[in-house]
Formats: structure tokens, C-alpha cells, sequence
């Protein structure tokens, strides 16, 4: 096709490559920015988390697609009115063919026909979606240059977008089907035909026009770029999307011309920002000369989106009179002394900031005149009045949270919430209770593990029924204590604990188990009543007496009287250690045996008879058992060590018994 050829209902190609160029140029220069909120990639930019893709087909990106889905939730349906939380798309597909090339697409289309909380506006001549495949329109804005059916690759078939005119395109964002200003959490395009690396790109924009971020599409006959926010305090409002380097018409030829169209547009679910904004005067009747404090308090209708920041504007019949900066709590206040005498109607005006909308108060009335009596202001309460006021509480010794992290909740009249931040950091309102003067400013006391512990909180505002109280406590509150604010004249407002608790105590040690004590050893001298095995030397029978720390010597048995040495000491004992017990055991050590004589000793007779004298000089032992001093016979001894005693009746000897045996 010759290129001044013109594609049926369109520009010659020369001449609207002229205009679009000239088009372009004059938006750099003219396009309206927010003030004080350039372009500029030096604004704020770090709030956006990257999604980037980019290959040949659509298997290429489709995993960082489904990852950025995942990460702004799930897809929720075309309805007005904006969801708690998840995502919306637009596909292009389900678009009237009379909306569709060669016509153009209303910019608010998907704001209201189909409410999804998006209005277009471009620099260019409009918005165009590709024909589909059941009309006689070339699809893929062939209509628009016959090269570009081939060219362009949808993701999702088979319709694509354009801005027409323009390579750029501005997303604003409503509460579907409304015309209320939202913010999302991210925002994310699917490109065909990215041919230059550094051109096409997204850029993310607040509620005050400041560019927070920006993420560039990867080469690719498909591409994905997109953008989180990295936490609550940073909503996208706007987003800025620029396809390539030049508007559609001429034919693609990169790098001096890349053309690139848009397909699937995913992005968070729309959700208003605003804020209501309230104001109190205390007192409301002064004399002249005497301060008037303006109280003012912002507050967002929906959460999760971080608090207000910004200034409070105290307005008398549309003129300002004060400012105020709002703090963490979303208060800002304003002293007046110079108000003339007569009736002043007051109203609070908050602009709004990057995240929150702008709210302006009911009015408030102050009268000033020189024969009023001015209200009383209450006089102050210290923290330790309150302190002595209240009982403790709660479980002693036991934090409600204790980790650094960890909140607590608090309900009832006092409501809200204590953060630990190495002691803790509380949020709370409590609930005024009637005939409490404005400009009191109450004090709150909690029960926490360093004792009763307390701050002072904001002053009464007049008509207004709650107060805030935000502060530190050095200590962590007790689990099930009571939260007590305490007001200038005794009344007070409860709120009870509630929260994670402290860690788990570490389970206890095991017990140490002791080997049982060894045996004890059975003294010599008391013999059991039966024989034990020759050659054991562990006791047995009956229970033993502890055994002795030492060895102790026994006594020395009786002496042999076989040889007609009655009454000579016998030998000294020996000590014997038993291997398996750890006491030592003092065993007698048996005499030394007899020297054997040249003469046989002739074999003792069957009758029991007494053998016949030994010849002079043997020492063997008599087989008679030798008398005590007493007349008692000791036992005799035998080669073993084994001793015995003679029967008393002249029959048989009594049993062996063992030296080793007690």
C-alpha cells in the first residue's frame, strides 16, 4: 500500500503522521498537570511494586499475568458500587460492535454501560476498540492501516484497544458507576508489538497529581507491565500509559516507529477515598480577647487506606481565619483571641492529600460579646489525680501482648486499639459523658505491667460526644484490665483489654532420674539361715542394711585349737572388693594350710570315732573342734574356707557356710 494511500474513512497516511507528530509535540507542552506534581522521574517513586513481562507468545507472560492477578485478589463482578477488596479487567471483547472500529468508544463507557470505574482521556481524537471477526471491518485496526491485522497480537482474542491520534492515554479512576473519585492498588496492561525497550510504559499517579512510580514494558510481540502499592498510604488515582513512540497510522519501523496497541487492562478494585470532616469551638462564648480553640477532626469513610495528612482550613463565611496541620490522630486545632464581638459562624475545610479526599464541616457558632459570662473551663486534672482515682486490674504479671508488633483491642466506652512498640502505643475514643464541660481534657489510666500507668488525652470539644486519646505508656497493659478515662469532676469512661497474651512458657526441664543406690552390704556376722552357691559374693535373702562408707575390719575368728595352740591369734583379715558392688567387703583370710608329715594320717573311721594322735611335730589341724574360754566350740575350717560345726548330737555337721556370706 503506497503511503499516501487512505485506509477506507481515514487520514492519508502522510498527512496524519504530520498531525500526530505536531499533536504530539503541542500535548507535551500543553497537557494539564496537577501543580506542583510534575511528570518528572525525580517525584516520589517509592510506592510501586513491578510486574514485567515479556516474550514472542502469550505463554511468555501469562504466569506474571496470573501473578498479578493473585496479588490484587479475585475478580469481581460488573457491577456499580465498589467491593471490599479484589480486582476488575477489561478485555475489550464484550464491546458492541457499534462502539467498535471503525467507531469510536465513549471514554466513560466503562464507568457507566458497563460500570467498572475507569473514564479514558487522551491528548488524540478518541478511543477505538478492534472489530471482531463476525464484521466487515479488518480486524486489528486493519482499518486503520492494512499492515497492522498481521502486526498486532492479541492476548486475549480478539479485540484490542487504541487511543486514536495520541500514543497516549490517561486512566482516571471512579466508584463504578458513579461519578466519586477512587484510588486502586495497582494497575496493570498487556502490550503487542513492543519493539523499543524504553517507550511504552505506565506511569502511576495519587489523589494530588504526584507521580509515585513507574513501569516500563519489556521488548516482545506480547508484553506485561504493571504496578502495585507497597502499602496503604499510596492509592493510584491515575495512570498514565504510553504505547511506543507514535501514534497509529504510519507502518511500523522500529526504532524511529514503533506503534503499539493495548489488550487486557487489570487493575484493583476502585474505592472512594473521602473523609468527613468534623468541628468543635471551645468554649463557644467568650468575652473579648479570650482564646476560642478550634478543634478539627478528619476521618476516612473507608479503612485500610492508612490516615489523612495535610492542613485543616478554619473559614468564617469563606474567609480564612486559621490553619491547623492534622496530626496521627486526624485532629487539628486552631486558637483564636482576636474574634470581635458578635456572633462568628465558623466551618473546618480539608483539601484532601494523595490518598484522601477533600470534606468540609458543619458550621459552628461562637458568640463574643462584653456582657456575656464566659463558660468556665474546668480546672485541669494531672495524670497522677487520675492515676489515685482508679483501681488496678487485670491479671497481674500477665500482658495482654507483649511482643513488639502485637496489638490489643479495647472495647466499651473506651474503644480502640494499643500497639506494642517496646512499651505501647494507644489509639483510643472514649464516649463523653453528659454534663461534661467542653474544654475539659480528660485523662486515661491503664493497669500495665510497670503499675497504673496514664496520658492526658485531647480537650472536649463542644457538641461533640466522643474524645480521643492517643499516647504511650511505658508498661504493657494487663490481660482483662480495664481502660479508665478519667474527666475533670470525677466522671468517668471504661473500656476493657483484650489481646494475644503473652508467649507460651517454655515447657520444663525434664527431671533428672538417679540410678538407684547400689545394695547395701550384709555384715559377716549376721549369717543367713541357708547355704548361699559357692563362689557368689553378692548377698541375697532378705532386705540388706545400707551398706558402710568404708571397709571395716572383721574381727579375727577364733583360734584353731587343732594343734594345741588354743588361744593364739589368728591371722589378720584381708580385704576383698566384689567386682559388681561398689562397697568393700572385709573377708577373713583362711589359716595357712598344715605342713604334711612323713607318716600318712591314717582315714578317719566310719563311726565317728576321733582320728589317732598326729606324730610329734605335724600341724595339721584337729579334726575336734578346739573349747571357748566359755566352753563353747568353735567351728571348724575347711580347705575351702568354709567353716562348720559338729552336729550336737554326734551326727552329721551343720552345712558349710561361705566366709563371703554375712
Amino acid at each position: 500500500m503506497a503511503r499516501d494511500a487512505r485506509p477506507p474513512g481515514g487520514l492519508g497516511l502522510h498527512r496524519l503522521g504530520r498531525v500526530v507528530v505536531a499533536g504530539l509535540i503541542l500535548g507535551l507542552l500543553l497537557y494539564p498537570i496537577a501543580p506542583g506534581a510534575p511528570l518528572a522521574s525525580g517525584a516520589p517513586a517509592a510506592a510501586i511494586v513491578p510486574f514485567t513481562a515479556g516474550g514472542d507468545t502469550s505463554t511468555a507472560i501469562q504466569a506474571t499475568v496470573d501473578q498479578f492477578r493473585a496479588a490484587l485478589g479475585t475478580l469481581n463482578p460488573n457491577t456499580a458500587g465498589s467491593l471490599a477488596g479484589g480486582r476488575r479487567e477489561i478485555n475489550w471483547d464484550g464491546t458492541p460492535d457499534a462502539l467498535s472500529a471503525p467507531n469510536n468508544l465513549p471514554p466513560n463507557f466503562f464507568n457507566t454501560t458497563s460500570p467498572r470505574g475507569v473514564v479514558f482521556t487522551t491528548l488524540g481524537t478518541g478511543f477505538q476498540v478492534s472489530s471482531a471477526p463476525t464484521t466487515n471491518v479488518p480486524q486489528r485496526f486493519g482499518n486503520l492501516n492494512p499492515t497492522y491485522t498481521a502486526l498486532f497480537t492479541p492476548f486475549s482474542a480478539p479485540r484490542l484497544f487504541t487511543a486514536l491520534g495520541s500514543n497516549a492515554i490517561d486512566v482516571d479512576f471512579f466508584v463504578p458507576g458513579a461519578t466519586t473519585p477512587a484510588t486502586v492498588s495497582g494497575f496493570g496492561a498487556v502490550f503487542t508489538n513492543v519493539d523499543n525497550p524504553n517507550t511504552t510504559r505506565i506511569q502511576f499517579f495519587n489523589r494530588a497529581g504526584v507521580q509515585i512510580g513507574e513501569v516500563i514494558a519489556p521488548p516482545g510481540q506480547l508484553a506485561f507491565a504493571g504496578g502495585q502499592v507497597d502499602g496503604a498510604d499510596g492509592r493510584i488515582a491515575r495512570v498514565r500509559i504510553t504505547n511506543g513512540n507514535m501514534a497509529l497510522g504510519p507502518n511500523n519501523a522500529p526504532p524511529a516507529i514503533d506503534v503499539v496497541v493495548m489488550d487486557d487492562f487489570i487493575y484493583g478494585e476502585p474505592q472512594a477515598n473521602t473523609t468527613t470532616t468534623t468541628l468543635g469551638a471551645v468554649p463557644s462564648s467568650v468575652l473579648p480577647g479570650q482564646p476560642v480553640t478550634f478543634m478539627a477532626t478528619v476521618t476516612p469513610t473507608a479503612t485500610g487506606f492508612g490516615s489523612p495528612t495535610g492542613l485543616v482550613s478554619f473559614q468564617e463565611n469563606g474567609v480564612q481565619i486559621g490553619t491547623g496541620t492534622l496530626g496521627g490522630t486526624g485532629q487539628a486545632s486552631f486558637v483564636i483571641t482576636t474574634l470581635a464581638p458578635g456572633s462568628h459562624t465558623v466551618t473546618a475545610v480539608y483539601a484532601g492529600d494523595g490518598t484522601f479526599g477533600a470534606s468540609t464541616s458543619t458550621a459552628v457558632t461562637v458568640v463574643v460579646g462584653a456582657g456575656l459570662t464566659a463558660t468556665p473551663t474546668p480546672a485541669p486534672l494531672s495524670v497522677q489525680q487520675a492515676i489515685g482515682q482508679v483501681a488496678a486490674s487485670g491479671q497481674p504479671g500477665l500482658p495482654a501482648a507483649s511482643q513488639v508488633g502485637q496489638t490489643v483491642q479495647v472495647s466499651g466506652q473506651v474503644s480502640g486499639s494499643g500497639r506494642v512498640t517496646g512499651g505501647m502505643a494507644w489509639t483510643l475514643t472514649a464516649i463523653v459523658p453528659t454534663g461534661v464541660p467542653a474544654g475539659a481534657v480528660p485523662v486515661v489510666v491503664f493497669s500495665t505491667t510497670q503499675g497504673l500507668q496514664g496520658f492526658a488525652c485531647a480537650a472536649v470539644a463542644a457538641g461533640v460526644g466522643t474524645v480521643s486519646c492517643a499516647g504511650p505508656t511505658a508498661g504493657n497493659a494487663l490481660q482483662g484490665s480495664t481502660v479508665t478515662v478519667v474527666f475533670p469532676g470525677g466522671a468517668i469512661a471504661t473500656g476493657s483489654v483484650n489481646g494475644p497474651g503473652a508467649p507460651p512458657p517454655l515447657p520444663p526441664p525434664p527431671p533428672i532420674v538417679l540410678p538407684p543406690p547400689p545394695p547395701p552390704m550384709v555384715p559377716v556376722s549376721a549369717a543367713p539361715s541357708a547355704p548361699a552357691a559357692p563362689g557368689l559374693l553378692e548377698p541375697s535373702g532378705p532386705a540388706l542394711p545400707p551398706a558402710q562408707p568404708a571397709a571395716t575390719p572383721l574381727p579375727a575368728p577364733p583360734p584353731s585349737g587343732g594343734n594345741g595352740n588354743a588361744g593364739a591369734p589368728g591371722p589378720l583379715p584381708t580385704t576383698v572388693v566384689s567386682p559388681l558392688l561398689p562397697t568393700v567387703v572385709p573377708v577373713p583370710t583362711p589359716p595357712p594350710a598344715a605342713t604334711p608329715t612323713t607318716s600318712p594320717v591314717p582315714p578317719a573311721p566310719d563311726d565317728g570315732s576321733s582320728l589317732p594322735s598326729a606324730p610329734p611335730g605335724a600341724t595339721e589341724p584337729s579334726s575336734v573342734p578346739a573349747s571357748g574360754p566359755d566352753g563353747s566350740v568353735a567351728p571348724t575350717t575347711a580347705p575351702d574356707g568354709s567353716s562348720s560345726l559338729p552336729a550336737a548330737d554326734g551326727g552329721e555337721p551343720a552345712p558349710a557356710v561361705p566366709v563371703d556370706q554375712p
